[in-house]
């Protein structure tokens, strides 16, 4: 055992020392590179580029200042008051009587006139009368020329066959209107009598007997306007 650590410690001072003999033959015969110098940074100041001029701008007018307008006042028409002039009386007559004593001046006072005025009478103004008969007078004559139509279209006995035959009856009013002359300007239905046969025989009725005689005075020198009832009845 002894001898076994004793080799071990034989072989490991061997080693050492050739470890030893080796740096210092090998080591300086190795060559390391040399470490590169740090490179000079070069700064070139870029010289400044040139200034572009300004534009000449044009010289700003100097604004005139505007002068305020002065406000005419214009005078107020204030109405004077109307002064009315007193009335001037006559100075009094002075009658001097001479004396050897004294001298007495003695006045008499002369009477005022007073003006009196008179107002004019009141003009009272009478209503125009109308010219021509009053609206009333001429719904009166409307009302007797329509009872004269009707009594006039009355005579007129045609009744239309197929009424007759399908015993139609019925009243038809007409608006009629008429010239002065009592000539028919124009007929409608006003009101029907619910067949058509019976309207139309009505207004041929009205052209046939056309024209009427003369209208009352109030009505003439105008057109107008009436309503004539026509009734149909069929004899039993």
């Amino acid at each position: 055992m002894y001898k076994a650590n004793k080799n071990r410690l034989y072989w490991a001072i061997l080693c050492s020392l050739i470890l030893h003999i080796l740096l210092v033959y090998v080591l300086p015969a190795l060559k390391f590179p040399e470490p590169k110098k740090p490179g000079v940074l070069e700064i070139v100041l870029m010289p400044p580029a040139a200034l572009k001029p300004l534009p000449v701008l044009d010289p700003v007018k100097p604004v005139k200042p505007v002068k305020p307008k002065s406000i005419e006042k214009k005078p107020v028409n204030v109405p004077k008051p109307i002064i009315k002039p007193s009335p001037i009386s006559e100075p009094p007559t002075q009658e001097v009587t001479h004396d050897s004593t004294t001298a007495v001046i003695t006045s008499t006072p002369k009477a005022e006139t007073i003006q009196t005025f008179t107002a004019p009478a009141a003009v009272i103004n009478e209503p125009a009368k109308p010219l021509g008969p009053s609206e009333a007078d001429i719904n009166g004559a409307r009302g007797q020329y329509a009872d004269m139509l009707r009594r006039e279209i009355a005579k007129d006995k045609n009744y239309p066959n197929i009424s007759r035959t399908r015993s139609q009856q019925g009243e038809v009013v007409l608006d009629v209107k008429l010239d002065s002359n009592g000539k028919v300007l124009s007929a409608t239905v006003h009101t029907s009598s619910g067949y058509e046969s019976l309207d139309r025989e009505a207004i041929a009725k009205i052209n046939r007997i056309s024209p009427f005689p003369l209208p009352p005075e109030a009505l003439k020198g105008r057109t107008f306007n009436v309503s004539v009832p026509i009734s149909f009845k069929l004899d039993v």
